[in-house]
């Protein structure tokens, strides 16, 4: 039987689930009022206050689907809608008490203390949720039945990605194929459901018998477009998701989205994923990064302007061109460290023993001192803290027709520091093929951006990233 315990009692488990996230809220509630008021002796406001949170957080939860599996879908949208969903019960709840006036008898900063262990503790519970169901998925508790369409590569590559990620929890119930499928195909490991004509069928019955088929994975190629529309006929009146899978394996991408326009639907190939609450997050942490980091360490840039200064003639400040999001210019500025301010159609690269790099310079370049004047371009919204490092225009043409996917990591804001730097990648690249890692990894960076890996690579930053061998 293809049943999963867990799959069988997914209601049941919701319930429970959104019963555990309630009582945890009223947990972290009468907690608090413990620690601010010194007991747990409560007025009749304060009563309502955490009977109205409860009651507006599951109706707003409910009605979001923030209850419902977070199956495929990524940690950071998942925490994401939790925090707008949250934010929203927050409004709501404060706008009761305003128009009750409890807010004036309910201390605000138990309840502010209240708001934000709670959100605390449901996302560090839901982490470790997705943790157990991981793990069960792994295990065969907890995981979707999908039927498979079609007999060719696309077809074979499902089957492949689903066999090789058996933490996402869906397993292939049968395979519907007009064709012949062929002895090494990888197909074959399942039961073979039948002709095209068979699935509607299959798929009922599997109905009738109380262990539905969750899914129908269409992986027909674009010409067979007339059995796809078929196919989707035939099941409007079944109730199994119907998927179509892009015939894009084997094209390089950064992160597809689905867009429609005007009523067409559209597949952005090479969208990225820092949009909508994490676009607005990392400019968020650019914004109070940077000003903190301009104000604690102004003493420092002074000293490094005043010794630039004594140490050489010329400005203290270089201000290069280089590409930033979407290819546009910008003025990326920069501690000057060279005799010579190169900004033209040709820029050479610094190279170790240059003649060009001041005495001070050299020791600038050796920690990354040089690069933080670029807290002001972060601060003004031209670069962020984390993002492929921006290189000179001249090197952007060049590289661009050498490099696919080059002009790739335009499609972000450049950062002072990324996931190729503290993976090696910076300094000099003398070598087409060093060029050419950075750019891989920059667009890893851009496929598994999340607010989570930005800290990782500022840690990382600071514990190995300011001095490098490479800088020269």
């Amino acid at each position: 039987m293809d049943t999963g315990f867990l799959k069988t009692r997914a209601n049941l488990f919701e319930g429970l689930f959104s019963i555990y996230e309630l009582v945890l809220i009223v947990v972290c509630f009468l907690l608090v009022h413990r620690i601010t008021e010194g007991d747990l002796t409560l007025l009749t406001e304060t009563v309502f206050v955490i009977q109205v949170t409860v009651v507006t957080t599951y109706l707003v939860f409910k009605s979001a689907g923030v209850y419902k599996s977070a199956r495929g879908r990524s940690l950071v949208s998942e925490m994401g809608r939790l925090f707008i969903c949250f934010g929203l019960v927050v409004l709501i709840v404060g706008l009761f008490a305003f128009l009750t006036k409890y807010g004036e008898v309910v201390s605000r900063l138990w309840f502010g203390c209240s708001v934000v262990l709670s959100f605390v503790a449901i996302v560090l519970g839901r982490v470790l949720v997705r943790v157990i169901l991981r793990q069960l998925r792994k295990s065969g508790l907890n995981w979707r039945t999908v039927a498979i369409v079609g007999s060719g590569e696309l077809a074979c590559n499902s089957v492949h990605q689903l066999e090789n990620n058996p933490w996402v929890g869906m397993k292939v119930s049968g395979v519907f194929t007009d064709d012949h499928i062929a002895e090494d195909s990888p197909l074959l490991k399942y039961s073979i459901g039948g002709a095209l004509s068979d699935l509607a069928p299959f798929v009922e019955a599997r109905r009738a018998q109380a262990n539905p088929i969750d899914q129908v994975w269409i992986a027909l190629p674009l010409s067979e477009i007339g059995k796809t529309r078929q196919i989707v006929s035939d099941l409007e009146d079944s109730s199994v998701d119907v998927c179509v899978v892009p015939d894009l394996f084997g094209i390089s991408l950064l992160q597809g989205s689905i867009d429609e326009i005007g009523g067409v639907p559209l597949i952005n190939m090479t969208a990225v994923g820092i949009k909508g609450f994490g676009e607005i997050t990392k400019r968020l942490i650019d914004i109070v990064a940077s000003f903190l980091g301009l104000v604690v360490l102004s003493p420092l840039l002074l000293l490094i302007a005043v010794a630039i200064k004594r140490d050489s003639s010329g400005p203290v400040i270089f201000r290069q061109r280089r590409y930033g999001v979407n290819g546009k210019e910008i003025k990326v500025w920069k501690f000057r460290t060279m005799s010579t301010q190169e900004d033209g159609s040709a820029v050479v690269q610094a190279v170790q023993g240059d003649q060009r790099i001041t005495r001070l310079g050299r020791f600038l370049r050796s920690y990354s001192l040089d690069e933080l004047p670029q807290l002001y371009n972060v601060l003004t919204g031209t670069m962020s803290l984390v993002g492929p490092r921006p290189h000179a225009v001249s090197h952007n043409e060049e590289y661009r027709s050498k490099i696919n996917g080059y002009m790739m990591r335009h499609k972000i804001k450049p950062g002072i520091t990324g996931w190729a730097q503290i993976n090696g990648w910076r300094g000099e690249t003398d070598t087409l093929q060093k060029m050419e890692k950075r750019v891989e990894f920059d667009l890893e960076y851009m496929k598994n951006w999340s607010v989570w890996f930005d800290i990782k690579i500022l840690l990382l930053t600071l514990v190995r990233g300011f001095s490098s061998k490479n800088a020269y």
